[in-house]
């Protein structure tokens, strides 16, 4: 039934009364109909109404009287359903709920922060991004050097199914999630951030001009970021303004490199840190190939060596292809006649994405002097398969060139040239004995990567 609003409104709020009869010996009382929406949630952490219904509540009571003496009355309620939203109606009503509540949640962060003390030696990190798998380690580092953290994340990133970075930690720290460009109008026009000791970003040239703008209107001279890219000025077309804070940063030795060996960086922050937890792993009967990562494009991997590689092992060799962050529909042209030997998990939470990559035997990088970003990740910056391989000691399948800018070598990686099908399937062959060894030295090279980060950290922080 199609009621339109004001055909259904005439009858709110107004009394209407029924006399059973003459004598009043009954009668039936009805104090008007109330609008009542039935809402199905489903709660994960973030609120989705999944449908809803439009009813009337019906409110009335009965009386009997006995000789004009005794009266007795019952209350009743009746609940008539009155129409069901359409679905662009019920979706424009869910944008308009979800929308609402993240104003309000927002709202509450932000207030929430502005009462919240800022003890001597606290260090504010900032994750503005995507990088769930790079400021754990940055909080870790600044918690092992004794000081207090507030971690801001974007509100889209609160902790939910969906996204749970902070899923294998424990930290005790204060959380804000602010929406970004709320944050960066407190950033740019209030004190706040001038009271915490330091303010570390993980990202800033790589997230959006908000970011950057309100980091170049901010009064305070505490801030610190890692680099991840060679030429941020080209690679993500910086402003004028941002390339002064870039060239600002870079001067006044604010900056970390995430890996080791990186030209006129002298200080790295290795990003390895995903808990205290980590399972040790021994080698699959049906060997799993990680191929996981956040940039999916032909141009940056060299899927036809890939490809070419695992159609030659598949003629006599069992294993399986772990394809994680892409979906069946993107995945790169001809895999599909190797179907049987992939699995395709897709886009994920990091929960389910550590789990798998914590599941698997090797990481394939798949990144070679064919990829358009090559010399990005040979000299300057590098993968997220680098954090993954080394902190949950999944041995890398990397380009030999590449290893050794990552401090990669024979006794802790499978190296390769142009000749990946018979390193892929020297990792099949390996014996438990040899997998075991080759992850030890694996975990001896991100121990060692973690305390150098550790002792630079400490050259430019200091201990609280």
């Amino acid at each position: 039934m199609n009621f339109k609003k004001q055909n259904i409104s005439k009858y709110f709020n107004k009394q209407l009364f029924f006399n059973k009869n003459a004598n009043n010996q009954k009668d039936y009382k009805l104090f008007g109909i109330i609008p009542f929406v039935k809402i199905k949630w489903e709660d994960a952490g973030n609120v989705i109404i999944k449908y809803y219904y439009l009813f009337a509540i019906i409110p009335f009571f009965k009386t009997r009287r006995n000789n004009n003496t005794n009266t007795l009355t019952y209350w009743l309620f009746c609940f008539i359903p009155l129409l069901k939203l359409s679905g662009l109606e019920q979706n424009k009503v869910i944008m308009e709920i979800n929308s609402t509540k993240e104003d309000i949640l927002n709202e509450l962060q932000v207030q929430k922060f502005r009462e919240t003390n800022i003890a001597p030696n606290t260090v504010a990190v900032v994750e503005m991004d995507c990088h769930g798998e790079v400021f754990p380690s940055i909080v870790n580092y600044f918690l092992r050097l004794g000081y207090k953290v507030h971690l801001f994340l974007a509100s889209d990133a609160k902790d939910t199914t969906e996204y749970k970075p902070l899923t294998r930690t424990d930290f005790d720290i204060e959380i804000f999630y602010i929406r970004e460009k709320m944050f960066c109008d407190i950033l740019a026009n209030s004190i706040y951030f001038t009271n915490y000791k330091y303010v570390f970003f993980p990202t800033i040239f790589e997230a959006g001009d908000y970011l950057q703008d309100a980091i170049c209107k901010y009064s305070g001279n505490n801030i610190y970021y890692i680099n991840h890219c060679s030429n941020p000025a080209i690679e993500n077309n910086l402003s004028v303004q941002a390339k002064f804070l870039y060239d600002e940063l870079f001067e006044k030795n604010r900056v970390f490199s995430i890996k080791p060996n990186v030209k006129n960086i002298p200080n790295f922050a290795v990003c390895t840190y995903f808990g205290d937890n980590i399972k040790p792993h021994k080698k699959n009967e049906i060997t799993t190939f990680i191929c996981g990562g956040g940039a999916w494009k032909s141009k940056l991997r060299n899927f036809d060596l890939l490809l070419a590689s695992a159609k030659t092992l598949t003629k006599k060799h069992q294993f399986k292809l772990l394809f994680i962050g892409i979906s069946e529909q993107n995945l790169p042209q001809g895999f599909e006649e190797i179907k049987d030997y992939i699995q395709i998990v897709g886009r994920t939470g990091y929960t389910d994405f550590y789990d798998k990559v914590e599941s698997g035997d090797f990481i394939l990088w798949n990144i070679d002097n064919t990829c358009e970003d090559y010399n990005k990740y040979l000299y300057h910056g590098t993968s997220g398969n680098y954090g993954l391989s080394l902190g949950f000691h999944k041995i890398s399948i990397i380009e030999q060139k590449l290893a050794e800018t990552h401090n990669f070598n024979e006794e802790n990686a499978l190296l390769y040239t142009d000749n990946l099908v018979e390193v892929m399937e020297k990792a099949i062959k390996m014996s438990n004995s040899d997998y075991k060894k080759m992850s030890e030295k694996l975990v001896e090279l991100k121990n060692g990567l973690e305390n150098m980060s550790l002792k630079n950290m400490k050259r430019v922080f200091g201990e609280a």
